[in-house]
C-alpha cells in the first residue's frame, strides 16, 4: 500500500462506498502495521491517505454509509497515529470530520438511519461514534451530541436479534451489521467502561451461533435474501467468543484460518480480528455439539446439520418471513438441502446492485407492484417455494414457523404460507428429513371457491431429466430421484433459469425442477415430494 496511488472521489453507481471502504482498509492496515512494527513508512502513508480523503468535496451524505465508513477510517488513523500527526494536520482532519460527517448527520434528509432497525443504524452509528470518540477533545459539543444520539437510537437495531439471535437480513448483512455493532459496543466499553445499556441480555449474544449454523458442510451458506452463497470467516465471532467464553463459536473460524484461501467478511476491518483474539486466553476450540438451530424472529429459520466434521454431513435450512423485510426476496417457504457432499436444493442468491441500478432499475421499490419483484432472482418463481395463479407473493405478509421436528426420525419445520399466498383458505408447508436424511416436502392446501393453478419449484445445480413420472438429478457422478405423491394429478416440469430481462444476471449451471397442478375448489389437496438417492 505504501506505493499505491491516492484514492479519488469517484462514485460507483450511486455510491462512494467502494472508496470509503478502501480508505478504511488502507488506513486501518497501515495504522496497524505501524503500531505492530514501528515502521514509519506505514504511519506516513496512512496519514497521507487521511489528509487526501479530507480534501474531498464531501463524503457523499446522500448515501450515508459512505460517510460512516470514511469517518471510521479517519477516526482510527487519527487515534492510532495521533503522536505522528502534526498540529496543522490534526486541525485539518478535525475540520473535515466536523464538516463532512458531523454536520450532515444533523440534516433530516441524511440521518434517517437513526430511525432504521437494521444494518444502516449499526454501520452509521458505529462510524459516527468512532469519529466522536476520536475527536472528542477537538469537537466536544458535536462529539457529545453524536454519542448521545448513538446511545438513544442504536438499541432499535438490536431488537432485530430477538428473541433468539436470528438476523432478518441474512448471512451477508449479518456480517456487515453485526461486525459494525460489536465495534460500536467495544468502542463504548473500552472508552467509557460501559455500553450504556445498549447490549441486550436476550437475543444478541446468541447470534454468533446462528451464524455458525448458517454455514453448511460444503463451505457454502444458507444464502437467503441479498446474499452470495460462499461462507467466510467472521471477525465478530472472535469478539463473541472472547465476550462469552464460548470457544465452540470458533470451530468454523479455525477452519477458515487454516485453509489455503483465507477469506473473511468485512476484510477492511481485518486488524480487529487479532485484537479480539488476543483477549482469549486459550483458543482450544470445542466442537459445536448441537445439531439444530431454530429462530422465531422477524425471519424465522430452522437449520439442521448432521455433524461438524465432514463435507458429506447433511444440511437442511428452511425459512419463513416476509418480502417486506429489508433486503428480502419473495422466498417464504424456501429451503436449501445438502446430502452426500452435494447441494441439491439451492438459492440463486443476490445480484450485484450496481448491475441493476446502472440499467435504471429501481431496486428499492418494494411495493407490491414494485420493480424489485420483476428481477428474476428476487421473485418467488425462482425460489424453492410455491406460486399460485402465476402471482407474486404478498409483500405485506408474514410466514411463521408453526412447528419443528428435532428427532432422529424427523428433522424439519412446518411453515404457514396462508398469508403469503393470500388466495387460499390455508396453506401449510412441511420440509423435513427422515431418519436417513432424505428430503420430503409436503404441502397441504385448502382452496376456496375457485380453481387455483399451482407451481412447485426447486432450484438445483444438478442436471435434471424427467423419467416416467419422476425427475432424476445428476451431479458429480451422484444421482437423486424426485418422486411425487399427490391427491390430485400433477405434471412434472423442468424450467431453465435463463435471464428474462436484459438486466437479469445469468444463472449458468442451474435449473428449476418441480411440477404444475390445478387445485380443485372447496377441497384440501396434499402434495408430497421426496428426494432420495438413486439405487441400482
Amino acid at each position: 500500500m505504501v506505493d499505491w496511488s491516492p484514492l479519488e472521489r469517484k462514485l460507483t453507481g450511486v455510491r462512494l462506498l467502494n472508496v470509503s471502504r478502501e480508505a478504511l482498509r488502507r488506513i486501518f492496515y497501515l495504522s496497524y502495521g505501524y503500531r505492530m512494527t514501528g515502521d514509519q513508512r506505514y504511519s506516513e502513508r496512512a496519514i497521507k491517505e487521511m489528509l487526501n480523503v479530507c480534501t474531498f468535496s464531501d463524503w457523499h451524505p446522500d448515501h450515508f454509509l459512505d460517510v460512516a465508513e470514511m469517518t471510521m477510517a479517519v477516526a482510527i488513523g487519527y487515534d492510532w497515529l495521533y503522536d505522528n500527526i502534526s498540529e496543522k494536520d490534526r486541525r485539518n482532519i478535525a475540520t473535515a470530520v466536523k464538516e463532512k460527517a458531523f454536520a450532515p448527520s444533523k440534516i433530516n434528509k441524511y440521518n434517517y438511519f437513526y430511525r432504521r432497525a437494521y444494518n444502516w443504524n449499526q454501520v452509521c452509528n458505529a462510524g459516527l461514534l468512532y469519529g466522536a470518540i476520536a475527536f472528542k477533545d477537538e469537537l466536544p459539543e458535536e462529539a457529545d451530541e453524536i454519542i448521545s444520539k448513538c446511545i438513544e437510537s442504536n438499541p432499535k437495531a438490536l431488537d432485530c436479534y430477538l428473541p433468539d439471535g436470528g438476523y432478518p437480513e441474512g448471512y451477508g448483512y449479518w456480517s456487515y451489521g453485526t461486525t459494525s455493532e460489536i465495534l460500536l459496543i467495544d468502542a463504548l466499553l473500552t472508552s467509557f467502561g460501559t455500553d450504556f445499556g445498549i447490549m441486550p441480555s436476550k437475543g444478541f449474544l446468541d447470534t454468533a451461533k446462528f451464524m455458525t449454523f448458517m454455514t453448511a458442510p460444503s463451505g457454502r451458506c444458507f444464502n437467503f435474501s441479498d446474499t452470495e452463497d460462499q461462507s467466510h470467516g467472521n471477525i465478530a465471532s472472535w469478539w463473541f467468543a472472547a465476550h462469552t467464553g464460548d470457544t465452540s463459536l470458533l470451530g468454523e473460524e479455525m477452519k477458515y484460518l487454516s485453509s489455503g484461501n483465507f477469506k473473511v467478511g468485512e476484510i477492511r476491518l481485518l486488524p480487529a480480528l487479532p485484537v479480539f483474539a488476543s483477549r482469549i486466553n486459550d483458543i482450544d476450540t470445542v466442537k459445536m455439539s448441537a445439531n439444530f438451530w431454530i429462530s422465531h424472529g422477524v425471519t424465522p429459520v430452522f437449520i439442521y446439520r448432521s455433524g461438524w466434521d465432514s463435507d458429506d454431513d447433511s444440511y437442511l435450512a428452511i425459512k419463513g418471513g416476509s418480502p417486506s423485510t429489508t433486503h428480502a426476496h419473495m422466498d417464504a417457504g424456501s429451503f436449501v438441502y445438502e446430502y452426500n457432499g452435494e447441494r441439491w436444493a439451492s438459492d440463486l442468491g443476490m445480484q450485484s446492485y450496481n448491475s441493476l441500478e446502472g440499467k435504471g432499475i429501481n431496486l428499492w421499490d418494494t411495493k407490491q407492484d414494485g420493480q424489485r419483484w420483476d428481477i428474476l432472482r428476487m421473485n418467488n418463481l425462482y425460489h424453492n417455494t410455491l406460486t399460485v395463479n402465476n402471482s407474486k407473493h404478498i409483500v405485506d405478509s408474514h410466514a411463521p414457523i408453526i412447528h419443528t421436528f428435532t428427532s432422529n426420525v424427523r428433522k424439519g419445520a412446518v411453515i404457514d404460507l396462508t398469508n403469503t399466498l393470500d388466495v387460499f383458505k390455508c396453506a401449510y408447508r412441511s420440509v423435513c428429513l427422515d431418519s436417513n436424511d432424505y428430503l420430503f416436502v409436503s404441502d397441504s392446501i385448502t382452496v376456496g371457491e375457485d380453481y387455483a393453478d399451482l407451481i412447485w419449484i426447486m432450484v438445483t445445480e444438478a442436471t435434471p431429466q424427467i423419467i416416467n413420472d419422476s425427475i432424476v438429478l445428476s451431479k458429480n457422478g451422484k444421482e437423486m430421484i424426485m418422486t411425487f405423491d399427490s391427491s390430485i394429478r400433477i405434471q412434472p416440469k423442468i424450467w431453465t433459469n435463463e435471464p428474462i430481462h436484459d438486466y437479469d444476471a445469468p444463472n449458468n449451471g442451474s435449473m428449476r425442477v418441480g411440477f404444475e397442478a390445478i387445485l380443485p375448489p372447496n377441497k384440501t389437496s396434499v402434495l408430497r415430494v421426496r428426494l432420495t438417492p438413486v439405487k441400482y
